[in-house]
């Protein structure tokens, strides 16, 4: 499951197992995880987290979103996030991993980090559920 790193190597929090909401991820499970699982897992989160998702994924990007929530989705889907020095958190979730920087003094991310969330979330295989699909 997803968990928050500090620098030192110290777990800082774990997310659990969530049964509101529904998405589709596609992709493998990390060598460490010995459940056996397929390629396409559905698994479920909190309507907060489903409505951030369906935000991330919104044209036009908002300006709106706080980055304490993107973490917070990050951590429900099951990511891993390791502090790096200053501002930047390391987000692994799947084979996909990339870096980010938070945003600072305001707590809302720009545009631009939106659109880096939204392509790391395709990449890592995870887009929300459309209506037309449930």
């Amino acid at each position: 499951m997803g968990r928050i790193q500090t620098q030192k190597g110290l777990t800082i929090g774990t997310n659990t197992q969530y049964q509101n909401f529904s998405y589709v991820c596609n992709h493998p499970p990390r060598k460490k995880e010995t459940n056996s699982h397929d390629e396409n897992v559905e698994r479920t989160m909190p309507s907060k987290q489903e409505k951030m998702l369906q935000a991330i994924f919104t044209d036009p990007v908002p300006a709106n979103i706080r980055w304490r929530d993107v973490e917070a989705l990050f951590v429900a889907l099951g990511a891993d996030l390791i502090e790096g020095r200053g501002s930047r958190v390391t987000v692994f979730l799947g084979r996909a991993k990339a870096t980010f920087h938070r945003p600072h003094p305001r707590p809302d991310a720009d545009k631009g980090a939106v659109r880096s969330v939204r392509r790391f979330l395709i990449r890592a295989g995870v887009r929300p559920e459309r209506d037309s699909e449930k």
